[in-house]
């Protein structure tokens, strides 16, 4: 005979009853291959941006990671350009500042 198991406990909304975890068991471990990679990833990233050899682009994408691992990622924000409160289908987005550098 198979034993059953207790529903998880939520409220009348669907949530999750305070003190109630929807995972008790946790969070399954990592294998020891992939947490190992991903503890020498910042050594090979590091590597790669002080390369000479680096484009420019890559470097800058590299730091950005590790801006974004530190500081969090930049709130988005985009410009619209138009008349009226009405929605409109189209929109500008304006990008400011020397691309070329970046796209080499």
């Amino acid at each position: 005979m198979c034993e059953e198991k207790s529903p998880v406990q939520r409220d009348e909304k669907g949530r999750f009853v305070k003190g109630v975890s929807g995972n008790p068991s946790g969070r399954p471990p990592l294998p020891p291959d992939f947490r190992r990679f991903g503890r020498e990833a910042a050594a090979r990233l590091r590597a790669i941006a002080d390369d000479p050899d680096t484009p420019v682009k890559l470097k800058a994408e590299i730091e950005w990671f590790f801006i974004e691992g530190v500081y969090g990622k930049a709130a988005s924000r985009t410009e619209k350009e138009g008349k009226g409160s009405a929605p409109s289908t189209e929109q500008t987005i304006k990008f400011e500042g020397v691309l070329e550098e970046w796209s080499g």
